[in-house]
């Protein structure tokens, strides 16, 4: 009927672990499960996307189906003040009855929210406010990948719906008649599920119980399997990951003579990332930046979550270093015992790695060549200076992104408390610099919307979801709706979330 999926597709370069479990099945159609996690590093970046999908009923027409009656209670037993995520339903639509979920077969994906803390929200902008089921939902429109994203929040900030029980079609019946999606379209997938995205802060572990979890229903003996098990877990993403970066090193060094030969591949693949490019909105900081020759990332051969980052230039009217760099270095804490490692050359210290601890950054004063020239002077952090712990709320202050961020080169010379430069130097490391060949060529997984050729499809991978590329495309390669749909599709029929009907083929 459902299948638990403990989803980690977003944890690549960050420190933590997550386990899921399954509590039971009641009557064969309620599903109870818990989520424990804890996650460090890239704020505001998905990590996880825990959740249940439904197996049975779908494939079926809009027009076909009568209701979408469903119950979610769940709760937070344990939860830390800085955590980042959301629970919300997600449900899928296609042009043809055996489409699937973020695929280039997805026309549009709807997503429910019924909760969203630490500043989470949904893809693209807010376009409306509407009265659904007697609630009152902000509606939130954007395209991801290949498909057109419909979200419903609560309107207000602080309304969480912890005991949820709807019905779902009213939602897909006022995009209908708002919007114009069409009623031909098929409900080919439907979740519900938890995201997280936390914070640059290490924390304790965040918790989630759905349904049918109370805080007593896990003995003393079951939490310690649990913990066990995410320790096995996190030895084993530790190894991948520093086995991953050793084997990469040496094709990373051949691949820069490549690069070099290549004009303006550095400044092209950094205007061509989303997140990068917002920082670079000074036309000062864009002229500087096309003298930019190369970007080299160094791992620590110890360790390799610290590194070095190296900005090469060309000769140029701003500065007269060569390189510019920016430190993460690793710190060992004198008087700890001595450590024997495993076979696999792995320590207890290594698996308790903290960022805000172990990672030290290490900054360089830029050898501005006249004080005319000096970005860092001439573009100064004003919401950052004015003590602004939230640039949204410096934003709001009448401050564009480039007052409050200033000159993308106080990265090179500035330690922020906020871990604003860290978050800065993962993204560089852990994204732009392994896929510098996908982002040149407008085709990263975080590459700005307006690059994207009219009928070009990247095809989606589930770490887009939401949070991915916003892209622009034609539907035109979409499979066409199949004519001789089944004729059990005429017929008005429910989905039922508890109670599924008979199971259809998926592809």
């Amino acid at each position: 009927i459902y299948t638990l999926l403990n989803d980690q597709w977003g944890i690549s370069g960050y420190t933590g672990s997550q386990t899921a479990q399954a509590l039971g099945c009641t009557g064969g159609t309620t599903l109870a499960w818990t989520t424990t996690y804890t996650w460090t590093g890239g704020p505001y970046q998905v990590k996880t996307y825990t959740d249940i999908y439904l197996n049975s009923g779908l494939g079926k027409q809009l027009s076909a189906i009568k209701s979408i009656p469903t119950v979610w209670d769940w709760s937070y037993p344990t939860a830390s003040s800085d955590l980042v995520a959301d629970v919300s339903y997600d449900l899928w639509l296609s042009a043809s009855s055996t489409g699937s979920g973020a695929s280039s077969t997805s026309s549009y994906e709807i997503m429910i929210w019924l909760s969203a803390r630490g500043g989470a929200g949904p893809a693209g902008s807010q376009v409306a406010t509407a009265t659904i089921n007697g609630d009152s939902w902000a509606v939130y429109q954007g395209v991801v990948s290949t498909w057109t994203v419909y979200s419903f929040k609560p309107a207000s900030a602080s309304t969480e719906y912890m005991s949820f029980s709807q019905d779902l079609l009213p939602f897909l019946t006022y995009l209908e008649t708002t919007y114009g999606v069409s009623s031909s379209q098929y409900l080919v997938q439907a979740q519900a599920a938890e995201m997280s995205m936390p914070t640059n802060k290490r924390r304790r572990n965040d918790e989630t119980d759905h349904e049918l979890m109370r805080s007593d229903d896990i003995s003393d003996e079951q939490l310690k399997a649990l913990d066990g098990i995410a320790s096995e877990l996190a030895r084993a993403h530790f190894i991948v990951d520093r086995d991953h970066e050793r084997r990469c090193q040496p094709i990373y060094e051949k691949r820069r003579k490549v690069f070099a030969a290549v004009p303006k591949f550095w400044p092209t693949a950094m205007k061509n990332h989303r997140d990068l490019s917002a920082f670079l909105q000074i036309a000062d900081d864009q002229d500087a930046m096309a003298y930019l020759k190369e970007i080299h990332v160094q791992r620590d051969p110890k360790e390799h979550r610290a590194f070095t980052i190296e900005f090469h230039f060309s000769e140029n009217p701003y500065f007269s270093d060569t390189v510019l760099r920016k430190e993460y270095q690793h710190v060992t804490h004198a008087g700890g015992e001595p450590e024997e490692a495993d076979a696999d050359g792995v320590t207890k210290s290594m698996l308790d790695f903290k960022p805000e601890r172990d990672i030290k950054e290490k900054t360089f004063k830029i050898n501005w060549k006249n004080d005319s020239k000096n970005l860092v002077k001439k573009h100064p952090r004003k919401g950052l200076a004015a003590q602004q712990d939230d640039e949204d709320e410096a934003m709001e202050l009448g401050m564009g992104m480039e007052e409050v961020y200033g000159s993308f080169f106080h990265f090179f010379e500035t330690v922020e408390p906020e871990e604003l430069d860290f978050d800065l130097g993962t993204t560089i490391s852990e994204d732009l610099y392994p896929d510098a060949m996908e982002y040149f060529t407008g085709q990263g997984q975080n590459v700005r919307a307006d690059l994207i050729a009219p009928g070009l499809y990247l095809m989606a991978i589930l770490t887009s979801l939401r949070y991915g590329p916003q892209s622009i495309f034609n539907n035109e390669s979409d499979e066409e709706e199949d004519d001789d749909s089944e004729d059990d599709d005429d017929d008005a029929s429910e989905i039922d979330l508890e109670k599924p009907k008979k199971k259809k083929s998926r592809v």
